[in-house]
């Protein structure tokens, strides 16, 4: 499928729902359909994209599981030409530690191309990973269409920069990856929103696009889950730390470019950038109150206490803009 042109890869941020196998498995074989008939090569989609970050203790029942694997199996048997990188769990059969493995797989018609696991494992702040996984021991690049991806997923790029250090790691996968030859790095990541996240985030990836003068392709997932908001923010930088596309925040939405000569080539940039700190925080809301509402499937409408003061107008502009005025009732 690749021309002589490159490999055409498509970064690409779903809005998934936790537990919902049905639709999340839907809307990843819809993704993966128009990829394809985009003549897109590689398809890159978040950290547990399968079930939506974070599953938690369902991750401890075990019908859980099996649904979960076979929602990962029926997205594998789906792909054509399209190669798709999604982030899903795998069983550890090792024989000792955690049973499961917080994993990206690589498929392409109709099979698993390769599977590697999550080397850093968060336990901070809302994250408590290590509860449910196992770390990986080893990261190797995938050779792939002649290229040799180095895919590491969420945590394993953040050992350089952090909002504050939780961690200290002592391995770098990113670095063990380009020492073992890797051409470009892919991260898929369930990275939660704070008012600093996206600056931070990007600061990390250019020091690591800098510093190992590799590619590097980031897909984040968006919406919201609970008390967790997604900012999404997926993008593409070159060697050197050029950001070439940024997908929208908040907002499901992909970018496009083509792998050449160890470049991200895009027809024009996208969304480079950030919107202003308070349209962030407004939307990080309203984001969480529309996908509570939807993805609890709480029927009806909201209702809020009014004042007059300027505590409850904010709250009441905040759900008007979530829900519709239609859905609000003040009191």
């Amino acid at each position: 499928m690749p021309t002589s042109k490159g490999i055409r890869v498509r970064c690409q941020q779903l809005n998934q729902t936790v537990g919902d196998f049905l639709h999340n498995t839907e809307a990843i074989i819809s993704a993966l359909k128009v990829a394809e008939r985009d003549g897109v090569d590689l398809l890159v989609l978040p950290e547990l994209v399968v079930s939506a970050y974070s599953p938690q203790d369902l991750l401890e029942s075990s019908w859980f599981v099996h649904d979960y694997l076979n929602a990962t199996d029926q997205i594998v048997r789906a792909t054509q030409d399209t190669a798709i990188l999604f982030g899903t769990i795998s069983e550890n059969t090792n024989g000792h530690g955690r049973p499961l493995f917080n994993t990206a797989i690589l498929a392409q018609n109709g099979k698993t191309v390769a599977m590697r696991h999550k080397t850093l494992l968060p336990t901070y702040d809302v994250f408590d990973e290590l509860r449910y996984f196992e770390p990986a021991t080893e990261n190797t690049p995938v050779l792939w269409n002649g290229i040799r991806l180095g895919i590491t997923i969420c945590e394993d790029i953040w050992n350089v920069e952090n909002e504050r250090a939780y961690h200290k790691y002592d391995r770098d996968p990113s670095r063990e990856l380009k020492s073992a030859g890797a051409e470009i790095i892919v991260n898929i990541s369930a990275s939660p929103y704070t008012r600093t996240k996206a600056e931070s985030r990007r600061k990390m990836l250019i020091r690591h696009a800098y510093e190992l003068e590799l590619p590097f392709i980031y897909a984040n997932q968006c919406g919201a889950n609970t008390e967790v908001i997604f900012d999404g923010d997926s993008m593409l930088v070159n060697p050197g730390g050029d950001i070439v596309a940024v997908a929208p925040m908040f907002d499901e939405g992909w970018v496009d470019g083509t792998l050449v000569d160890g470049r991200i080539l895009v027809d024009k940039p996208l969304s480079l950038g950030l919107p202003t700190l308070d349209e962030r925080i407004f939307r990080a809301i309203t984001t969480g109150i529309r996908d509570y509402y939807r993805k609890s499937g709480i029927p009806g409408k909201a209702v809020v206490g009014l004042s007059g003061g300027i505590d409850s107008a904010l709250v009441a502009v905040l759900a008007v803009e979530a829900l519709g005025r239609d859905h609000v009732v003040g009191i």
